[in-house]
């Protein structure tokens, strides 16, 4: 008798047991299936007094919020925001003044700049989309929700420009250079940071002042060499030759590289004069008499005039 109790009290537990547990998901199958979103994340994603669901950040989207991006090139700020009802999103940047600036609001774009625009990306993805980026554009941005007080996303933008040197041979950075007529003009230049993609794309333009010393066939003995160096990470070496110079081939040299930049040297031809005795330009000469110089031919003078 005993043990048939024992047998039916048994019998109920894993019973009732059961019943719960099927209960239990019953429960949750019929929350998932009701128009209610669950709670996801922290506790601000619901109001505090009225418990009504706000707007929040879609961290389960893979959003970088720290972007190294090369000058010249597009970028997308991406911003996806979950149950925005009627709350609008902002996009603002910091001057370098540390003052916040509107860029866009709602669908609107305020910014003067027409490189930045606002373009919505159904379902939830505002982006600020930033075209040829430029060395100004660099910074900090926030993309806002109009909630109180706001709820901000933030984000960094670093942009890589090339930079771009006139060297000597020890590749220190170069302002002037002298060349014996006669001789043959080298100038070497080095353009760093060089993005993988446009190393190979990307031309080095020489000046001759405004002139386009490249391909030049009005002069001849001009001819220019440029290529990626690969042993000294991303940059770039160009070399300018000019044969049996003269005097007209004094004056500023440009390396360029677009828009990205460009560097100036002052080059000066020589025809046995001293550096000292030369002009730069319409200035008059480098080399001045000195205070002691005048002051000797003074006292000349003063004696002459006695003795005579």
């Amino acid at each position: 008798m005993m043990v048939v109790m024992r047998s039916v009290h048994s019998h109920n537990c894993v019973s009732w047991s059961l019943l719960l547990w099927i209960l239990l998901l019953f429960c949750q199958m019929a929350y998932l299936q009701t128009d209610e979103p669950m709670k996801e994340g922290p506790d601000d994603y619901y109001d505090k007094d009225t418990l009504e669901p706000l707007p929040y950040f879609d961290r389960n989207a893979t959003i970088n919020t720290n972007l190294t991006v090369q000058m010249g090139t597009d970028v997308f700020l991406s911003c996806r925001v979950n149950r925005l009802g009627n709350k609008t999103i902002s996009w603002m940047k910091r001057d370098e003044k540390n003052n916040l600036k509107l860029l866009t609001y709602g669908l609107v774009t305020y910014s003067s700049d027409a490189r930045q625009s606002l373009h919505f990306e159904s379902p939830n993805d505002w982006q600020l989309r930033l075209t040829t980026v430029q060395r100004s554009d660099a910074g900090s941005y926030q993309c806002q929700m109009s909630t109180h007080p706001p709820t901000i996303l933030h984000y960094t933008l670093n942009v890589v420009a090339p930079t771009v040197e006139i060297v000597d041979d020890g590749e220190k950075p170069l302002k002037d250079k002298i060349f014996k007529t006669g001789s043959t003009l080298e100038l070497r230049c080095i353009v760093g940071q060089v993005d993988p993609g446009m190393g190979s794309n990307q031309h080095v333009s020489w000046y001759h002042g405004e002139r386009l010393l490249n391909n030049d066939t009005f002069r001849g003995g001009i001819s220019v060499k440029s290529w990626v160096r690969k042993d000294f990470g991303r940059s770039k070496l160009s070399k300018l030759y000019v044969a049996n110079v003269n005097r007209n081939d004094s004056g500023w040299y440009t390396c360029s590289m677009g828009r990205y930049g460009n560097a100036t040297v002052f080059v000066s031809i020589l025809n046995g004069e001293t550096p000292a005795a030369m002009q730069h330009g319409n200035n008059a000469p480098v080399a001045l008499p000195t205070r002691i110089q005048l002051a000797a031919v003074v006292s000349v003078i003063y004696l002459s005039a006695h003795v005579l």
